[in-house]
């Protein structure tokens, strides 16, 4: 068994990317991914997030410990991270109690475009060797930031052979991995999506360094908490006057 989880881990062997992207990818523009916002802390980007409704932001909880909502606001709608678009500030931060996964609520509503769109959550956990996508603004070749929106084309890792990889780490039933040769999201790419089908299956985590042959990515995964948001969007339209829209569903 640990022969072939070393074989498969080799498979995701390091290979130097020779574009400067995020380890292996490539620009996309806001359109093909209307539902990436950049989280920025102090007007510089900080972390990755997702549309969830017009008032909802995924990201990942790491990404806003410790951290006081006034420090914090949303780009939405443009494939730079530190220019155009839509830049609205953060009101509260409501943290998962387990899993690295926040929501941000926002002082104001997100105007809807063909850049800017909420995105479905995925009902179910992708199966291993399912093709996915990470998308992001974090560190390319593991040393410098993508000014330009990146997207990376990676495969679901099985949980036994994550947590094979991981042995000293806990790998928790609401993680889920993901890797491909040479490709990975890194630093500053944290809360940020994994897509499958159009659907949102995971935000990035955490993982060991980046692209390292022998440790995938670790992701929330998004499936196992669908209720959570979908309680957290309910209470938190309760507490407003104006209705929330929750049609991330």
């Amino acid at each position: 068994m640990l022969l072939k989880v070393l074989i498969l881990l080799l498979a995701f062997s390091l290979t130097k990317s020779d574009n400067g992207r995020i380890v292996g990818g490539a620009d996309v523009s806001i359109e093909q991914a209307p539902w990436q916002v950049s989280v920025q802390k102090y007007y510089a980007h900080h972390c990755g997030g997702v549309i969830y409704t017009k008032y909802l932001i995924i990201t990942a909880a790491h990404c806003v410990e410790n951290t006081q909502a006034h420090v914090l606001k949303v780009r939405a709608g443009s494939e730079l991270h530190n220019r155009g678009g839509q830049l609205v500030a953060v009101l509260r931060i409501l943290s998962h109690s387990e899993a690295d996964v926040a929501l941000l609520l926002l002082h104001a509503p997100l105007r809807r475009s063909e850049r800017v769109q909420t995105i479905s959550l995925a009902k179910q956990t992708p199966p291993p060797a399912a093709p996915v996508q990470a998308y992001g603004w974090g560190q390319t070749e593991r040393e410098y930031s993508s000014m330009r929106l990146q997207r990376v084309a990676l495969q679901i890792v099985s949980h036994k052979d994550c947590e094979l990889a991981y042995q000293q780490t806990q790998i928790t039933e609401t993680m889920l991995c993901a890797a491909a040769a040479g490709k990975d999201a890194c630093q500053g790419d944290s809360g940020g999506p994994l897509v499958s089908a159009g659907k949102l299956v995971g935000i990035v985590s955490f993982g060991y360094k980046c692209s390292h042959p022998y440790y995938p990515g670790v992701y929330v995964d998004v499936a196992k908490l669908r209720s959570w948001f979908q309680q957290v969007d309910y209470t938190v339209s309760q507490d407003s006057s104006e209705p929330f829209e929750s049609d991330g569903d």
